[in-house]
């Protein structure tokens, strides 16, 4: 039995070497070697493939042109277009969104948001909060629900309203947490407000 371990131990030894490199036919390495040769004559730099197709599309992404010899566009830059009428240019979709338009309040409505949204909360998180995630903190009225403290908002201060998330806290109070769209900024509505 010692002799058959012996025999695999000397055949695994003899098919398994480190660092042995693959089998390539002499002649590719000859042809590679030359056309080395060849460029370095013609002074052009010496690469890999892979860098060579590294630089290639770098280049093209840093000048900002279409990997398409042609001309043509790439697809990111058709699918930012709008379909318009034949006798009309296409406009990117960026400036085809709509602009908020703030909701007006009746005198009526108003009081009645007045009576929603009692008024903002001033605590350490809530400040916090104004800075990092664009949210303000306020205090409502019990039994108001989401829909109704996105309209109050939306209509005494002029905003475009995200979400609303309601927590009652320990002190019986109900608080509304609303995150406020990224074209306005909750800093500039605290200050109006005197929280900041």
């Amino acid at each position: 039995m010692s002799v058959k371990k012996s025999a695999k131990k000397t055949a695994r030894g003899k098919t398994w070497k480190a660092g042995a490199e693959k089998n390539v036919p002499r002649e590719k390495i000859i042809e590679k070697e030359r056309k080395k040769q060849a460029k370095e004559e013609k002074g052009e730099p010496i690469t890999g493939k892979k860098e060579e197709k590294k630089s290639a599309t770098v280049g093209a992404r840093s000048a900002g042109q279409s990997r398409d010899p042609d001309g043509k566009k790439n697809a990111k830059e058709e699918k930012n277009e709008v379909k318009t009428a034949k006798g009309e240019e296409k406009v990117p979709q960026k400036t085809a969104l709509k602009k908020f338009e703030p909701v007006k309040l009746s005198p009526h409505e108003a009081l009645e948001a007045y009576k929603i949204v009692l008024h903002p909360m001033i605590t350490e998180k809530a400040i916090n909060l104004i800075e990092s995630e664009n949210k303000l903190v306020f205090v409502v009225k019990k039994n108001a629900n989401k829909g109704e403290i996105r309209k109050a908002v939306e209509g005494l201060y002029g905003i475009k309203v995200d979400s609303v998330n309601i927590v009652n806290d320990s002190k019986s109070r109900k608080k509304a947490f609303v995150k406020i769209s990224t074209q306005f900024n909750a800093g500039e509505i605290a200050t109006r407000l005197g929280v900041l």
